[in-house]
């Protein structure tokens, strides 16, 4: 799959108009899934496209709660990939405020997002894992996840985009994953506090447990949605707590 750096960010969105049918799962920090309602997202776009309306439902035991959004223009914290990919969230970590980001990645009829949030205190405070496929649609195949299937090498083709607008970066690169850790030059450094989890149809949420101040944090999501192929999506940001960056990565099995 080639990522295109030529697609403006109102059509990169455009990737996701449709019924998205699915279900919003929490989890807790340690893993434990605490609830899973079931929803609907609908994004139609209006105006020949310049507009988009956004309905989303979830269905609890008590009734439907429906929210319903319309835009014209992106917001400063939010950037898109030509394959519909996204991320947005906080644009500044910041001294006893909430912070965290939803990371959303798309393959064939489906979507996997994860929002990471943490409180206050900086602690990693809650998940939430949302899978969706398009309606009528046949939806991807899951895969399951663990230490084991991404055991080896992997080639990964790189994008990155600036929310300051500069030119992308792309390039490639290798990672291995062995023995729990992962010898890469993008995402986190699986060692401290960060945290893995993994999670059914194939994801996994990489993040630290504790943010701190003057410190870089990296939040990422990973799909391996073939069991060769995984996408990987990772949120930067800098020692002085803004967001300087999103990387979007396709990698291919090489080794075993």
């Amino acid at each position: 799959m080639t990522l295109s750096t030529t697609l403006s960010q109102w059509d990169c969105l455009l990737k996701n108009l449709g019924c998205w049918q699915g279900s919003f799962t929490r989890i807790s920090p340690n893993g434990e899934f605490i609830e899973d309602i079931p929803s609907e997202t609908i994004l139609a776009g209006g105006n020949e496209n310049k507009a988009i309306r956004q309905t989303i439902r979830q269905f609890y035991p008590s009734g439907t709660q429906e929210r319903n959004l319309e835009y014209s223009s992106l917001a400063r914290s939010v950037l898109f990939f030509s394959n519909g990919a996204f991320s947005q969230g906080s644009i500044q970590l910041g001294f006893n405020s909430e912070f965290g980001a939803e990371l959303g990645l798309i393959y064939g009829n489906s979507r996997r997002r994860l929002v990471q949030l943490f409180n206050q205190k900086g602690e990693l405070d809650r998940l939430t894992y949302i899978r969706e496929n398009l309606e009528a649609k046949e939806p991807t195949l899951s895969q399951d996840i663990s230490w084991e299937k991404l055991q080896g090498k992997w080639q990964c083709e790189v994008l990155t985009l600036y929310p300051d607008w500069r030119s992308p970066d792309q390039f490639t690169t290798e990672t291995r994953w062995e023995n729990q850790t992962r010898i890469s030059t993008i995402g986190n450094k699986l060692e401290g506090n960060i945290k893995v989890l993994f999670l059914p149809d194939g994801v996994a949420s990489v993040c630290p447990t504790q943010t701190k101040l003057r410190r870089p944090v990296t939040l990422e999501v990973l799909w391996l949605v073939k069991p060769n192929i995984y996408h990987q999506m990772i949120r930067h940001y800098d020692e002085r707590g803004g967001w300087v960056s999103l990387t979007l990565a396709i990698a291919s099995r090489i080794l075993p």
